[in-house]
Formats: structure tokens, C-alpha cells, sequence
């Protein structure tokens, strides 16, 4: 199972890093998630709702170009990544946009303006 962190989690860098490092961001209007993806190909990731969660999936490749080298240090990460954020309560889904720029992933979350209500039947 994926594990699934919070907008708001807390959580320190060295309790659970995974690939590919992220940072969340609190804006006045919303949320900026940015996502480290140097060396991946923009068409290779995928930007999606699914339920409650922001999901940012993709692969990165190896840049070798045959098997042939032998690999002294390897620190860089490669394969496949699946990150999932729990969207805060106040997030507005329909409105997210993301964008790649310099090797880096923005997704821009914005707030739900004016809230909503919703009246809620009481069966006897």
C-alpha cells in the first residue's frame, strides 16, 4: 500500500522520504505543491483526483545510454513514483492547476471561495 500523507501532516523529511521530494506550500488563496523531477519527462507523469487525494505518478528512466557502463556511485533515484496527498477540507478539486517548468512539478490548489451548505434530511 502507498502510503498517503497529509497537506498538514508534520511530518519531518527523516521520518519518510520517498521519491520524488515534494514541498507543500500554504498560499493566501490555496496550496502550491511542488514536486522534484529532474531528468523525468513531462509526458511521463500524471496529475489526477482520485477520492480525497492528489496523485502524482510517473517513472523516472535511466539516462545510460546502454547497459554496457559500469555504475560507480549511483545516488540518483530511478523507476516508477506514486505520491498521494490527502486534500485539505477547505481544497477546491475542480479548479487545480499544474505546471512543469526547469524540472520542477506546480500544482496550484486553490481554497473553495464562500464554502458551501448542504441541508441534510432527519428520517424518523
Amino acid at each position: 500500500m502507498v502510503p498517503r500523507i497529509s497537506f498538514h501532516s508534520g511530518e519531518r523529511w527523516s521520518e519518510y522520504h520517498p521519491f520524488p521530494y515534494l514541498d507543500v506550500i500554504e498560499l493566501s488563496d490555496g496550496y502550491l505543491v511542488q514536486v522534484e523531477l529532474a531528468g523525468v519527462d513531462p509526458g511521463a507523469v500524471t496529475v489526477k483526483i482520485v477520492g480525497d487525494a492528489l496523485v502524482i505518478e510517473g517513472e523516472r528512466t535511466p539516462c545510460y545510454p546502454d547497459g554496457s557502463q559500469k555504475v560507480l556511485r549511483m545516488e540518483l533515484v530511478y523507476g516508477r513514483f506514486h505520491r498521494e496527498l490527502l486534500m485539505p477540507f477547505d481544497a477546491d478539486p475542480t479548479g487545480i492547476t499544474a505546471r512543469w517548468s526547469q524540472g520542477m512539478l506546480r500544482v496550484k490548489v486553490p481554497r473553495q471561495t464562500g464554502g458551501y451548505s448542504i441541508a441534510i434530511d432527519v428520517d424518523e
